[in-house]
């Protein structure tokens, strides 16, 4: 019998072994498609917010391939403005430079690397996870994976193409965690290079990768590393990696300012009556974070001023969020030595969500939900750890083979789990569609968002710009125009000092023809815009010419042309008012300078006719409508004057036959 008993346990510890392994592949499988299930719809969708600036309007992107060095030593908005940042995230760029190459333009495959790489990063760490917990069994990091992948406060990153940079820094970082204890237990100087590479392109995907010079040392502390010379090692090279990324950051961005100005929109802390204003609003935030942590709901695009009102120091949540922090950071600084796994999580959140905070470095937004992109770990690792001990799910006692056992043996836990899970995948999928492009989200999100003074101002856009032209009955065209005043105005009284809302609602009133309203909209935008605008002078011009002071208008057409002597409707324009005020020579030299932008345009040579006709110089104006139809035969306006022209001198046969011609031709939309 003992013979039997040697020979029989190790072939059943063998076979455990190998069914162990198959069921982790299997559970890694699952939280893969699950996370690529779950962000399958937006593969659709078009692109939003800052995607159109990183991709559709960014040129170094557009050059494919070929673009990545200039995206390597330039900062991350080159592309876009040609002006340099401080802002240096060239990997996800080089990524988007690829797809552009072989899909350009293809927002479905831009949405479905997204959604792909989403998938990749779930379970990349439940493998971590596997590593961290191997004195374990595989339940702990099985459920942390699916609360971790079912969140929805990952909307934003998944939904959000530019977002890949938050994504790619977390892919990279786990990926060098992963090599990293793989180094230690190997020392393979080709391991301890990928670990090296993974977390310098971690950095480049995000600057807040720069956390992991922490977060590494903390993990291999926690779960791998119980000699201190190795761990002393690990944290050496971690920190020279780091160090490395900082000098070339720096010199990247050597010319460029490293703080610029953030306005109260950029920032709604920037409005915070002094320093411990400032900083009760900002803890008042981080308490927000773990309310959103809780519970995802209602979610928004945009936190900025006024969403979320200022704090003073006195004000009882402001306090209770002090409190909530210091209580964490005490109960991470005490458990941490004994290696106390709600004690890692708890440093984990705090150091991952540090350098969003707004504490140390102000940032150009208030609050962010692809902020918790990284930190929301932290809290699936505590969330599991509760879950574990309220349903007394032992993971170093209980003992399964099979996915089936796991779940049987543990039947509370995934009850709660599933529950959980379930929730979290409602409101995703709810979510998702709201991001399929401007026009959702910023419709969506007025209702959620109402006192952000920016949503109102996107609301009002997506309706003048998209519904407004769209819209053919007058009755509800004129409905939209009305809600898109009521929009902006909200966003002005929330802010008032709001340049481009001002513009916005110049524009509303041109197309109600109250050109009084207009201009005095558009005049409170020129006091308050502070970059250079050449609409300005074009649409002081036409609201001048509109209200018949000609004077300003003539003044405003020629501040104009000086900024965009190309664009020929300025100078037509202008000559039309000079021809208003009579003042017809004038008013021909302006035409002759549009002829010299543009020869192949009928406008100027048309315009030229009119002049003389009202002259009663009808021969002269003959030739100029003759020269007219030398270039276009079929312009319906050309042929109609020259009818009547020939009425005018006499010659009823040519008269009748471009009246008639004119009767025949499509209106031609003019230059």
């Amino acid at each position: 019998m003992k013979q039997i008993k040697k020979t029989t346990k190790p072939s059943d510890k063998r076979i455990d072994t190998n069914a162990l392994i198959k069921m982790k592949h299997w559970l890694g499988v699952i939280i893969a498609v699950f996370a690529f299930i779950l962000y399958a719809q937006s593969i659709t969708f078009n692109y939003a917010l800052d995607d159109t600036a990183v991709l559709k309007k960014n040129n170094s992107v557009h050059k494919g391939i070929g673009g990545i060095p200039e995206i390597i030593k330039k900062s991350y908005w080159y592309g876009m403005t040609g002006i340099d940042d401080p802002i240096y995230r060239p990997a996800s760029l080089v990524l988007f430079a690829i797809e552009w190459q072989f899909f350009p333009d293809n927002t479905k495959v831009f949405h479905f690397v997204n959604v792909f790489c989403y998938a990749l990063s779930c379970w990349l760490l439940f493998l971590l996870l596997c590593k961290l917990f191997k004195n374990q069994n595989l339940l702990f990091p099985f459920v942390c994976g699916l609360l971790y992948t079912a969140h929805p406060i990952h909307t934003e990153v998944v939904d959000n193409i530019k977002s890949m940079d938050e994504i790619l820094c977390f892919i990279f970082a786990i990926g060098s965690v992963l090599f990293f204890i793989k180094w230690l237990s190997n020392n393979s100087i080709p391991t301890l290079i990928l670990a090296i590479v993974s977390l310098f392109l971690s950095m480049l995907s995000k600057e807040t990768g720069i956390v992991f010079l922490l977060i590494i040392p903390l993990t291999l502390y926690v779960f791998v590393v119980k000699d201190t010379k190795k761990l002393l090692t690990a944290s050496v090279v971690v920190a020279a990696v780091t160090g490395l990324y900082v000098i070339m950051r720096y010199k990247i961005l050597i010319n460029t300012a490293t703080e610029g100005h953030l306005s109260i929109m950029d920032n709604s802390l920037m409005g915070a009556d002094g320093s411990l204003s400032y900083f009760a609003s900002a803890m008042f935030i981080l308490l927000r974070y773990i309310f959103l942590l809780i519970v995802p709901h209602p979610l928004s695009y945009d936190y900025s001023f006024s969403q979320i009102p200022l704090k003073n120091i006195g004000d009882p949540m402001a306090l209770f969020a002090i409190l909530i922090y210091l209580s964490i950071f005490v109960f991470a600084a005490i458990k941490i030595r004994s290696r106390n796994v709600a004690a890692y999580a708890a440093f984990f959140f705090l150091i991952t969500l540090f350098p969003v905070s707004n504490i140390y470095l102000k940032l150009a937004s208030t609050m962010a939900e692809r902020f918790l992109y990284i930190p929301s770990l932290g809290f699936c690792l505590i969330l599991t750890y509760c879950l574990l001990k309220i349903t007394k799910s032992e993971a170093v006692k209980t003992k399964f083979i099979n996915i089936r056992q796991m779940v049987m043996m543990n039947g509370l836990l995934f009850t709660f789990v599933m529950v959980i899970v379930g929730l979290y995948s409602i409101k995703v999928m709810a979510r998702n569609p709201d991001w399929k492009d401007n026009a959702s989200l910023f419709v969506h999100d007025a209702e959620t968002a109402d006192n952000s003074a920016r949503v109102h101002y996107n609301y009002g856009t997506i309706l003048i710009d998209n519904k407004y032209p769209a819209e053919q009955n007058a009755a509800l065209k004129a409905g939209i125009l009305e809600h898109a005043i009521t929009e902006f105005n909200k966003a002005i009284a929330i802010y008032p000092n709001y340049p481009e809302v001002y513009s916005y609602l110049a524009v509303c009133f041109i197309k109600k023809e109250d050109f009084a309203t207009a201009l005095k909209y558009q005049e409170q935008y020129v006091q308050r815009h502070t970059s250079p605008d050449p609409s300005i002078h074009k649409n002081l011009a036409v609201l001048y010419k509109n209200l018949k002071q000609y004077e300003q208008a003539l003044v405003e057409f020629e501040a104009a042309i000086k900024e965009d002597p190309g664009f020929l409707p300025l100078y037509v324009s202008k000559g039309e008012v000079y021809g208003q005020m009579n003042r017809y020579e004038e008013s021909n030299n302006e035409f002759f300078r549009a002829m010299k932008v543009d020869p192949k345009s009928v406008t100027p040579y048309v315009d030229i006719g009119v002049n003389y006709a009202s002259q009663n110089q009808f021969e002269k104006a003959m030739e100029f409508f003759k020269q007219a139809e030398v270039i276009n035969p079929n312009d319906k306006e050309n042929a109609y004057l020259m009818g009547v022209t020939y009425e005018k001198l006499g010659d009823a046969a040519k008269s009748k036959q471009y009246l008639e011609r004119a009767e025949r031709l499509a209106p031609e939309k003019k230059d």
